[in-house]
């Protein structure tokens, strides 16, 4: 489910994205001193937002690092220079500019003490952006629910034409079955032609979906389920049924599952 989340303290700042996606990734850009953070962050999305692709982005405007210099390793730099510089007859000073090439003569030393304080500050503003993100998804949820209750009323209200429909068809197929010279084989082929079964199983399974729409957990694995059920039964009607003008409802079925599974897919 796709949804936007940000938060901000005096010098934190937290932006979240989410994409619609099947399992949980996460794209996770923090400052470095915080990296060894990054499994807490992790840790906190998978927990509060479940699924989806998760960009996460977090800035600070302070620097826990203090970066010093060795002058012992830059006397001795500088003294390899001006004894390289007086062997080989080279024209040119030992400047600050060239000693500051050499990596080794600096250190970065970081304050324990400040990168834990950055670490709760972070945490804070962290938990807050995931709260407004949850509220930007629950409000697409909202239209989301309302899109597939439309959807499972279109699919209630095709289910209900096929029933209006399959007393005639039954009744035209009887006729011809009456024909045939044994009982039994006419019984068996005028079972396979009865779909009750399949259009009461239908039925249950939009029910089904109503309830849980109506639950406030995370239901969208059970959804897809469901709209397995209702693919199988709709295709077991249309293998059963050789009837023109239910056969043209069933697909419409087959086509409106499928747009309420794109739609379901969104859910958590």
């Amino acid at each position: 489910m796709t949804g936007y989340g940000e938060a901000r303290s005096a010098w934190v700042g937290c932006e979240l994205r989410s994409l619609n996606h099947r399992f949980f990734r996460t794209s996770i850009s923090v400052p470095p001193f915080l990296s060894r953070y990054e499994y807490e962050i992790e840790s906190l999305l998978r927990e509060k937002l479940l699924r989806g692709m998760i960009y996460c982005n977090i800035i600070t405007t302070v620097t826990p690092q203090t970066i010093k210099c060795d002058t012992e390793i830059a006397k001795r730099y500088s003294d390899a220079l001006l004894s390289l510089k007086k062997s080989l007859k080279l024209k040119g000073d030992v400047s600050l500019d060239l000693l500051s090439r050499s990596s080794s003569i600096f250190r970065t030393d970081i304050d324990e003490t400040q990168v834990c304080k950055a670490w709760e500050e972070t945490r804070g503003v962290l938990i807050r952006a995931i709260e407004n993100l949850l509220l930007t998804r629950k409000r697409e949820g909202k239209k989301i629910a309302k899109n597939v209750k439309n959807r499972i009323e279109n699919l209630n209200r095709m289910l209900c034409d096929i029933e209006a429909k399959l007393p005639q068809r039954i009744e035209r197929e009887r006729v011809k079955i009456e024909k045939l010279p044994y009982e039994d084989e006419a019984l068996l082929l005028l079972d396979r032609i009865n779909i009750e079964e399949e259009t009461a199983r239908f039925q249950f399974h939009l029910s089904c979906m109503k309830e849980i729409l109506s639950e406030k957990t995370s239901q969208g694995k059970k959804l897809l389920f469901l709209l397995q059920e209702l693919l199988r039964e709709a295709n077991t009607m249309s293998s059963k049924i050789q009837d023109a003008p239910i056969s043209r409802i069933v697909v419409d079925i087959k086509t409106e599952i499928e747009s309420l599974r794109e739609e379901v897919e969104n859910v958590l």
